[in-house]
């Protein structure tokens, strides 16, 4: 115990110790009586011990742009740097640990609405007439889904995906073209693998408090959501509003980096 403190309101002592590791339990014994100096003599007596678990961690990354190798996996290199992305994760669970990773976005290039994309990914499925929804949906649950076994193999069972411009198809969204048409698939990809349980239900789906944890009936729904972890409440926030195809809104063209109700 480094040094202990009085609070005027709570009247509560507190023992501040040296650092801990996190998520590891400790043992705390009183070899000496502690007291206030009120009449109560509140405290703890001599020979007592608590115990006390450290605070909990959560690793950030982002801008990883890594995830795109998981659309065509078998590609030359592909299984060598899938498996080096496992040792990665494996790395960084045992040395900072973490109950989750948190990212923010661009996971991947995202350029899933071009024909070329899509013909090369017709031609790896060995399916023809795919449509550009079907090449969008496919892309996100080879590249989303590929990322996720890595991670859970690397020791992390949870990531929490922020919706960023690459998962978006990446700027600009010129008006009238696939990217700007497919928005509402490119959500549905990220939200399928990150949002959804493997049944389909949606894994942010309760409330928190009187709030839904996701802004349902919106063109967001998939894309963002809130979070309660032990103390902790995550929000994450999908920031690409879009009219519709045809219209555009900035600079980006038919979508706006612009929270709406």
């Amino acid at each position: 115990i480094l040094e202990t403190s009085l609070t005027d309101d709570n009247r509560q002592i507190f023992l501040t110790t040296s650092e801990q590791s996190h998520n590891v339990e400790y043992t705390v014994s009183v070899v000496r009586g502690v007291f206030d100096r009120t009449a109560l003599k509140r405290g703890v007596a001599q020979n007592q011990s608590a115990k006390f678990r450290a605070g909990w961690r959560f690793l950030v990354i982002s801008d990883w742009h890594s995830a795109e190798k998981y659309v065509f996996p078998e590609r030359k290199g592909r299984p060598e740097d899938i498996a080096r992305d496992v040792e990665i994760v494996k790395y960084l669970k045992t040395t900072f640990g973490g109950d989750f990773i948190l990212m923010a976005g661009d996971t991947n290039a995202g350029t899933w609405d071009r024909t070329d994309f899509k013909n090369a990914l017709a031609t790896d499925m060995g399916k023809e007439n795919l449509t550009k929804e079907e090449a969008v949906l496919e892309a996100g649950r080879r590249c989303y889904g590929g990322m996720m076994s890595s991670f859970r193999h690397g020791g992390y069972s949870q990531v929490l995906l922020a919706h960023g411009d690459h998962e978006a198809g990446d700027n600009p969204w010129k008006v009238g073209e696939n990217k700007s048409i497919l928005q509402p698939q490119f959500r549905q990809a990220m939200g399928d693998v990150f949002n959804s349980d493997r049944n389909g239900y949606k894994r942010y789906r309760d409330n928190i408090g009187d709030a839904s944890a996701r802004p349902t009936n919106t063109q967001f729904s998939d894309t963002a959501y809130a979070y309660v972890h032990k103390n902790t409440l995550i929000v994450t926030v999908d920031a690409f509003y879009q009219v519709n195809a045809d219209t555009e809104i900035s600079h980006l063209g038919t979508v706006a980096n612009r929270i709406v109700e």
